[in-house]
């Protein structure tokens, strides 16, 4: 069979190479046939994957259900929570303290009355001479001034016969005043004595016995009489000074124990147990008014020293007439009481050093002189201590704490449009840990910083030493989101997080350090359950740059499609979003001029994916549309160098809001087909 096929062939051959060389042609005609060319205008998947493979930290996806979420996490760290600790002690007032009266020491002033000229022999009744007496000066004092005491005349009779004052013994002192005591009458070699008060009398040396009388019953026989016949002696004792110029005795004026000083004023005082201080000081300053020098002693039994660990304890001698002033810098210490309190107790005493050793000079001593002791608390103006820690009850303290969350949206503001945007699963979390002390959290979301989209932060205890997850979701939180979109067309890219902090809210013991914070993170998670009316998708594309099927480009010169006179534009669309679509081609001239929409008549409806009841789609679904394409349109498609794929997006009445998975998409293939006739000349 095969011999007789090339024999025949070869007949057929031969036959018209004879008729050729025999017959006579018209002129060629070529030979021409029809030819149907595809050229790929748009070929390409539109995922959910893709979009989040170009902003992976951007997104989350559920590993049980594929549900995506745009997720943005911001750590957020507030000021330390010490820095805040601050205790207001109470200002005391300047102490002034009165030396007083003060005990002055007792002593005694004597001296003898000589023989005013009696004889011995036989002492008729009568008359004694008047005689007086001036008391030896002393070497401590100049003068007294008395607060209280007593003064006694003690007066002795050595001689053998009866005296009789027939007045008053009156001592008469430098400036005229009188001590008047009553005797009366002293039996030989007897004493008598009288005692008076001095309460606020004054004595200035030198002192005498005025001018004194007296009479005798005689003797009853002979008497020798001896050269002194009284003793005087005044016996000063129990004494009280208000002033004197004297040789000053040492005296303790002034001491205290356990008084207070309160260091909270607030109306829920912090009650210290241990604290130690960041800032602050306490200045101690002693003003001596006095004549004689002054020992000071003050004491803090709760305030330790941090290297010695010994109470503090002041102990120093001021000079007449002189100042001290010490400062205590409270970082050095270390507040310690066995209980919480708000209370500082503090010992004082001082005691003023006298002049009984000074041998050049009285001392000048009034009970009005002072002592004047001044707590100061410091650093002016705040007058507070700042502390560093503190372990008790700490009063509640409010912290403010503001931060902003500027949101990364990748590539969506410029693919991605919309007229309104529902997300009804939206959430902010704020994963805060708080420090050794409880913790009463609130606040406000500002969208963009406009009090106008404001979502509240409900209050929330923090527990101490735990991480809590505060979550703000509900109508409040979708209503300004969805407020938002519908004005400004687009996501908020940044969220205002305005937030106070209350330490420790009850009232409660605890302890805090100045470096404790509240920290954590605050994540705006934004689940893709949506509803959308009039979004936009648009990706620009060059023409001519698409592939076919098979991976390839296809390449037409103009000039070729100048001849061509039809063709279609065919859509091929498998849809797995659950969601209305619809598709427009938007095609561009080189300057990105608008030329021609395909189709022509407005958008393709894309057949929405099947929806499941849980919200999901549950397969792809097919659209396939083919569009004529006359002359104009196909001189319109070759001016174009780049096509903008446009796509819908409107939630369908039937699911207002539906989730979104990362493998949802849709495969849009838009080819073009252009007939030709091709022909052998060409």
């Amino acid at each position: 069979m095969k011999n007789f096929i090339r024999i025949f062939s070869l007949l057929i051959i031969i036959c018209f190479s004879i008729i050729s060389f025999n017959c006579d042609f018209k002129k060629p005609v070529a030979p021409q046939w029809d030819v149907q060319l595809n050229l790929p205008l748009v070929n390409r998947p539109y995922s959910i994957d893709s979009l989040i493979n170009k902003n992976p930290e951007l997104f989350q996806i559920n590993a049980q259900n594929g549900l995506v979420s745009y997720s943005y996490s911001q750590r957020i760290i507030s000021d330390s929570v010490g820095e805040k600790l601050n205790i207001k002690p109470e200002q005391p007032n300047p102490l002034s303290i009165d030396a007083g009266s003060i005990p002055y020491r007792d002593f005694k002033l004597i001296t003898y009355v000589h023989n005013p000229g009696i004889p011995s022999g036989i002492i008729p009744p009568g008359n004694l001479p008047p005689f007086s007496v001036t008391l030896p000066s002393t070497d401590q004092f100049d003068y007294l001034e008395f607060d209280s005491g007593r003064v006694k005349l003690n007066m002795f009779n050595y001689s053998p016969i009866t005296i009789e004052f027939t007045s008053p013994i009156t001592f008469i002192d430098g400036e005229n005043n009188t001590f008047i005591f009553d005797i009366g009458t002293i039996a030989p070699f007897t004493q008598k004595s009288s005692e008076i008060s001095l309460e606020n009398k004054r004595l200035t040396m030198p002192l005498k016995l005025d001018t004194a009388y007296a009479r005798t019953p005689g003797s009853s026989g002979v008497v020798t009489m001896p050269d002194s016949i009284l003793k005087v002696e005044l016996n000063f004792s129990t004494l009280k000074i208000n002033s004197a110029r004297a040789k000053i005795p040492p005296t303790e004026i002034f001491r205290i124990n356990n008084s207070k000083l309160v260091i909270d004023t607030s109306a829920y005082p912090s009650k210290l147990k241990i604290a130690r201080f960041k800032k602050g000081a306490l200045s101690l300053k002693i003003i001596n008014d006095f004549d004689v020098a002054a020992e000071v002693r003050f004491q803090l039994p709760q305030f330790l020293n941090r290297i010695t660990r010994q109470n503090f304890d002041l102990n120093r001698i001021i000079a007449r007439k002189d100042s001290f002033q010490i400062n205590i810098n409270l970082p050095d210490y270390e507040f310690n009481s066995p209980y919480p309190t708000d209370t500082v107790y503090f010992n004082a005493s001082i005691r003023q050093l006298g002049s009984e050793d000074d041998t050049t000079a009285f001392r000048i001593f009034k009970a009005t002189d002072k002592l004047i002791a001044r707590i100061i608390i410091s650093p002016p103006p705040d007058n507070e201590f700042v502390l560093s820690y503190v372990e008790g009850i700490i009063k509640p303290t409010v912290i403010d704490f503001d931060t902003t969350l500027n949101i990364k949206l990748g590539e969506l503001p410029d693919k991605f449009k919309f007229d309104s945007l529902k997300l009804p699963d939206s959430r902010f979390n704020f994963v805060l840990s708080c420090p050794n002390i409880p913790l009463r959290f609130a606040g406000n979301i500002l969208l963009a910083d406009s009090a106008i989209y404001r979502i509240s932060i409900p209050q929330t205890t923090l527990n101490a030493n735990t991480s809590t997850t505060v979550q703000i979701s509900g109508n409040e939180l979708v209503s300004s989101l969805t407020n938002y979109i519908l004005r400004n067309k687009n996501l908020p890219e940044s969220y205002n997080v305005n937030t106070n902090f209350l330490i420790n809210p009850d009232y409660t013991s605890g302890s805090i350090s100045s470096s404790d914070k509240v920290n954590g993170n605050v994540i705006l998670d934004l689940p893709l359950n949506v509803g959308i009316k009039k979004g936009f998708f648009r990706d620009t594309l060059l023409v001519g740059d698409e592939k076919d099927d098979n991976g390839n480009k296809v390449d037409i010169d103009s000039t070729f499609l100048d001849r061509v006179q039809n063709g279609a534009v065919n859509f091929n669309l498998n849809n797995r979003i659950p969601i209305g679509l619809k598709l427009l081609i938007i095609l561009l001239d080189k300057e990105r001029r608008f030329i021609q929409y395909l189709p022509a008549t407005g958008p393709v409806l894309v057949n929405p994916a099947q929806i499941g009841g849980d919200g999901f789609s549950t397969d792809a679904v097919q659209s396939k549309i083919s569009i004529n394409m006359n002359k104009n349109d196909i001189d319109n498609f070759n001016r174009a160098k780049y096509a903008v794929v446009e796509l819908e997006i409107n939630s369908l009445p039937s699911a207002p809001s539906v989730k979104i998975r990362n493998t949802d998409f849709i495969q849009v293939r838009v080819f073009s087909s252009f007939n030709y006739r091709f022909r052998n000349d060409d």
